[in-house]
């Protein structure tokens, strides 16, 4: 059992939703979401800034404009994430939840953070319609954010 990491720096907002991490899992693959974070990056944008994070599943069909990256390892024996990473969204994907099972505000100063034990997060199934997991962001104007995520795979 491996736990894996990923971020997002510098992600610019909008006052429209922009995914900032993106999981996929692949057919026949499992993880669990422990941990999600967003704070605001302090780099560019005015102070005030309100931000809306939510985490929602996803499907992949109409898979967005995305850039993808390598999940870090947190114990360098273990084997390569099989959930696939992608960051920095630009463009949405087409099939995602309304109903968000994380959701918290935040400004452009602060930040958030979701954390759960082992065993009592979110489940993404590679077996599943809604394969995908998004932490996306909605602010009150264009602005900046930096996201986290955690998760083990079995």
């Amino acid at each position: 059992m491996g736990k894996y990491g990923m971020d997002a720096k510098d992600h610019t907002t909008a006052t429209s939703l922009l995914g900032a991490i993106g999981m996929i899992a692949a057919a026949g693959e499992r993880a669990e979401i422990v941990e999600m974070i967003m704070t605001g990056s302090g780099v560019t944008a005015a102070a005030d800034t309100q931000h809306s994070a939510r985490g929602a599943r996803m499907t992949q069909a109409g898979a967005g404009t995305k850039t993808d990256t390598t999940p870090a390892k947190h114990n360098e024996a273990s084997a390569a994430a099989t959930l696939l990473a992608a960051i920095l969204y630009t463009a949405q994907p087409t099939v995602i939840d309304t109903v968000h099972e994380v959701l918290f505000g935040f400004n452009q100063r602060g930040g958030m953070r979701w954390a759960v034990p082992k065993g009592e997060g979110i489940e993404v199934n590679g077996d599943e319609t809604k394969l995908a997991y998004i932490w996306e962001v909605i602010s009150s104007a264009a602005g900046k954010v930096d996201a986290n995520t955690q998760w083990w795979e079995p």
